[in-house]
C-alpha cells in the first residue's frame, strides 16, 4: 500500500471528462445549425480541376469502406448521362475496389482525380472544387450544406437511413435511401437526373440553418446546460 501510495502524483492532477450527461439528446433538440463542422472548411481553397470548362467536377465520397460498391455504380451513371461531361474528384477511404474504380475511370472519363486518404483541409478544397457530390449520408453532409454544395446523398449502412430521410424533408435534396446491389445505378441515376437540374439552374437546395460555427453552438449550450444544473 506504501508503494502505491508513493506512485500516486503530486501537485495539481487535471481529468479530462469526454461525455456529458444528456449531450445527445441536447444536439438532437437543437438541430442543424449545431453540427459540428471539420476545421478547414471555412477557408478552403479550389483547387484548378479540370482543364476544360466545359465538364462538370463531381466530387464523390461513400466513406471509409464501399461494401455495395456504391462507388462504381455513381460512376457508371455519370458515364451513361450523354449529355454532360463529367471530371469526376473519388475519394476512396481504404483504397477497396482500387482497380476496378481506375479502369471506369479511364475508360469513361476524359478528365478526373482518383484519391485516397485525404485530411479535412483537402477534403474541403475538393468539394469547393467541384460542382455537385454524391456522398454517404454520414456527418459530411453537414460539411457540403454549410459550403452550399449541391448533392446526391446515398444511404450506405443502416445506421444512416434517419438522417437520409431527414436531409431529404428538411433540404430537398435526392437520396437514395435503397443501397441493394439491384437496380442501384438506375436509382442512382434518377437522383442525379434531380441534383443536375438546380445545378444548371444555379438554385440548388436551401441548406437554411446551417453554416461552419456550428461546434461553437454546441460547446455554449453544453456551457449553459452545465451552469444551470450547478446552479439548481
Amino acid at each position: 500500500a506504501e508503494a502505491r501510495e508513493q506512485a500516486l502524483p503530486a501537485g495539481i492532477v487535471t481529468f479530462l471528462f469526454t461525455d456529458i450527461e444528456g449531450s445527445t439528446r441536447l444536439l438532437g433538440e437543437l438541430g442543424e445549425a449545431y453540427a459540428p463542422i471539420r476545421k478547414g472548411f471555412g477557408e478552403a481553397q479550389p483547387y484548378s480541376f479540370p482543364r476544360s470548362v466545359n465538364r462538370l467536377p463531381g466530387f464523390i465520397m461513400v466513406g471509409a469502406t464501399d461494401p455495395r460498391g456504391i462507388t462504381l455504380e455513381a460512376l457508371r451513371a455519370l458515364g451513361e448521362m450523354s449529355q454532360y461531361e463529367f471530371a469526376p474528384i473519388v475519394v476512396s477511404g481504404d483504397g477497396s475496389r482500387k482497380n476496378e474504380i481506375a479502369e471506369i475511370l479511364e475508360s469513361s472519363f476524359s478528365e478526373y482525380k482518383y484519391l485516397q486518404k485525404l485530411d479535412g483541409p483537402a477534403v474541403a478544397s475538393w468539394i469547393a472544387t467541384s460542382r455537385f457530390a454524391i456522398i454517404a449520408c454520414g456527418s459530411s453532409v453537414y460539411e457540403l450544406a454549410a459550403m452550399g454544395k449541391p448533392f446526391l446523398g446515398v444511404v450506405v449502412v443502416e445506421n444512416q437511413r434517419r438522417l437520409g430521410a431527414m436531409i431529404e424533408s428538411l433540404w430537398r435534396v435526392p437520396v437514395v435511401a435503397d443501397g441493394s446491389k439491384e437496380g442501384l445505378v438506375e436509382r442512382v441515376a434518377d437522383g442525379l437526373s434531380q441534383l443536375l437540374t438546380h445545378v444548371e439552374s444555379q438554385a440548388g437546395p436551401s441548406f437554411s440553418g446551417i453554416d461552419l460555427k456550428g461546434a461553437e453552438r454546441v460547446f455554449d449550450e453544453i456551457e449553459k446546460s452545465v451552469d444551470s444544473r450547478e446552479k439548481g
